[in-house]
């Protein structure tokens, strides 16, 4: 850094003293260099981090419950019918399917809220996907009484979740730079 020039006696002084070396002047406050850049993978500058966006992932967690019902009202009784309720029934294929659709769901809200969500906000669809899961697991729970819902299910289901919102986040992210950086390349804002 530069030296700090007195403003009585001109002697030069190392930077960040608060008095002259010279006549013993208060020297005036060098002025504060600017921060290093601490740009994310997005190009957001992420020394001002915005708060968690809390309407985001209340918005998260609302859609993931939602389209988790209408997938229970409609498509699980559709594959109960089609691989429990017949002559062999196929478990497997059962709970492979409902399980595909579920990662869907949970990488889908991750996505839309990466996507359309302002700043860096990668967390917000990670906290939706935990907190909707609780809330599928109490309801399981509790409201259902299915009694094969342990602590340890709700802990992996927990953490899956959550790596899958976030990877949607991620993904959703990058999608809002590339459109972002398209119209700034074509003069848009």
């Amino acid at each position: 850094m530069a030296d700090v020039k007195c403003p009585k006696c001109a002697v030069d002084n190392p930077a960040g003293s608060a008095k002259c070396r010279g006549c013993g002047a208060e020297l005036p406050a060098a002025a504060a260099a600017p921060k290093p850049s601490q740009e994310s993978m997005y190009g957001f500058d992420m020394s001002g981090k915005p708060p968690i966006a809390w309407a985001w992932a209340g918005l998260g967690v609302a859609g993931i419950l939602v389209a988790q019902l209408l997938v229970g009202l409609t498509v699980t009784p559709w594959l109960t019918g089609k691989f429990i309720v017949v002559r062999y029934p196929n478990h497997v294929m059962f709970w492979s399917i409902l399980l595909a659709i579920s990662v869907l769901i949970y990488f889908a809200a991750g996505f839309v809220i990466g996507r359309y969500s302002k700043g860096y906000l990668v967390r917000e669809p990670a906290i939706a996907a935990v907190a909707a899961s609780i809330a599928n697991w109490l309801l399981d729970k509790y409201l259902l009484q299915n009694t094969a819902s342990g602590i340890g299910m709700m802990l992996v289901a927990i953490a899956l979740c959550a790596g899958l919102g976030y990877v949607g986040g991620i993904v959703g992210e990058q999608v809002q730079q590339k459109a972002r950086e398209r119209r700034k390349a074509a003069g848009g804002r």
